[in-house]
């Protein structure tokens, strides 16, 4: 009975002081959170093209000085604002004690470059035109005919994306490696340039691989130049005569 009485004692104990450090630290934080040790000093970016790093940095460098605790709260302003940048697709931000704020983004990387106007966009999978260049470098297919409007952060309609990107993909996997042009005409029909320089004509975006290996049986039995070889049509492949050589 006395060793049942002490442990009752003990829990009353430990019950009180659990409550009396509990209200005491529920007083103290609104002193402990303003102190300087506390205030946003460091910003880092995790996954940040360096295309948009100065961009990323602008936005969020209201945060240096403010409390860490509360930059939860105001976290989905900035991250809406990160995901506005054409090559941004997610962004979140995480406060790391006692003053770092971490921008964790996932990058929309581009996948060619496309026709507009007088100029050349980046565009990302998902369609997004991302940045103007004067002249495409030679890292990703170029693409033509596309619905690119002239400004930054506009979307290619999805149906000529999924084309293009259908004939990129087909001439990874049957030619091992991406073309260096991909044309889409008015009526769907593909052009590609292969990496071989090759010119060839795949009609409407279905059946490519078919279409690709009809190419490469055909290309194997040449010989000579050609313009182009047509394999729109895979039962009944065409070959362009090449255009004479000046003088």
């Amino acid at each position: 009975m006395v060793r049942r009485t002490k442990r009752q004692r003990r829990m009353v104990t430990s019950t009180v002081l659990l409550i009396l450090f509990g209200c005491l630290g529920g007083a103290a934080w609104p002193y402990v959170k303003e102190q300087p040790v506390f205030r946003v000093s460091t910003i880092r970016l995790v996954g940040c093209p360096d295309a948009v790093r100065v961009s990323a940095n602008g936005i969020l460098k209201p945060l240096i000085g403010r409390d860490l605790f509360d930059v939860r709260a105001q976290a989905p302003a900035f991250v809406a604002k990160l995901q506005a940048l054409p090559e941004v697709a997610e962004a979140r931000l995480d406060a790391h004690p006692p003053n770092t704020v971490v921008a964790v983004i996932r990058p929309r990387p581009p996948v060619l470059y496309a026709q507009c106007g007088g100029e050349w966009v980046t565009v990302a999978a998902d369609g997004r035109a991302m940045r103007r260049l004067a002249q495409p470098r030679g890292d990703l297919p170029q693409a033509f005919g596309l619905s690119v409007g002239t400004r930054v952060g506009e979307d290619v309609p999805a149906a000529q994306m999924s084309a293009v990107l259908a004939a990129v993909t087909a001439c990874k996997s049957c030619l091992g490696a991406a073309p260096t042009a991909v044309s889409l005409l008015d009526g769907g029909a593909l052009i590609v340039k292969a990496a071989n320089g090759d010119v060839i004509k795949l009609g409407e975006a279905a059946q490519l691989e078919e279409k690709l290996n009809v190419y490469r049986t055909v290309r194997a039995q040449i010989d000579h130049p050609v313009g182009y070889i047509d394999v729109s049509t895979p039962s009944a492949p065409a070959l362009g005569a090449a255009e004479p050589a000046d003088g």
